[in-house]
């Protein structure tokens, strides 16, 4: 339509206009070398430059960017898109089979592309587990006493005492008898004098490590 894109090739590269593709001056005859050498293979479509290297206006009656902010904006799955600059609107083009992505600011195939359908990656929040030794090993406030005639605690030394493995232990209190017990589903450690899963435990046969 009688724009004029000026396109650049990669660095280190020269226009062949024989072959139409980039390529390096050795193998151009333009460029006085001999296109008899094994030509260098064309760079895939994503390190082709992603706009052309000046902006192309379009007609004055084009009032996209009237009332818009500074920068680029897209027009949906398009291989075109508006940068506006002090008022001006400038419709800028993506290289042959491209699209602008407007999220990542530049031309991609459409594949890559969300807004030409490609479904966006789904965010999984990490799942964070408790080690087993998290378990709360909480002991009842109140103490229950045992009957009038349990004589556990006799001669004993006051503090907990375990009774094996077990979900209550003993607490010796001058002589007197508490029968203490542990929540629902824990047993008594008593080298570590706290209620605790059975696998933790060495009396049951656990391993604390």
């Amino acid at each position: 339509n009688e724009y004029t894109y000026k396109m650049a090739c990669p660095a280190g590269l020269f226009y062949d206009a024989s072959n139409k593709r980039c390529d390096i001056r050795e193998n151009i005859v333009a460029c006085g070398g001999n296109p008899t050498q094994p030509a260098v293979a064309p760079l895939p479509v994503r390190d082709a430059p992603a706009v052309p290297v000046a902006p192309i206006p379009v007609q004055h009656s084009d009032n996209f960017c009237v009332g818009k902010p500074e920068g680029e904006h897209a027009v949906g799955c398009a291989g075109f898109y508006y940068s506006c600059q002090n008022g001006y609107t400038y419709k800028m083009a993506c290289p042959s089979g491209l699209y602008y992505d407007a999220p990542n600011k530049r031309c991609d195939i459409r594949e890559n592309i969300v807004a030409c359908g490609k479904l966006p990656q789904p965010v999984i929040s990490p799942i964070t587990s408790l080690p087993v030794r998290d378990v709360p090993t909480v002991i009842p406030v109140t103490p229950v006493p045992v009957k009038h005639s349990e004589k556990f605690c006799t001669g004993k030394a006051d503090g907990e005492h375990s009774a094996g493995c077990n979900n209550f232990y003993y607490s010796c209190q001058n002589e007197y008898t508490y029968k203490m017990a542990c929540p629902a589903g824990l047993f008594y450690d008593a080298s570590n004098k706290r209620c605790d899963m059975r696998e933790n435990i060495v009396t049951c046969g656990g391993n604390p490590t």
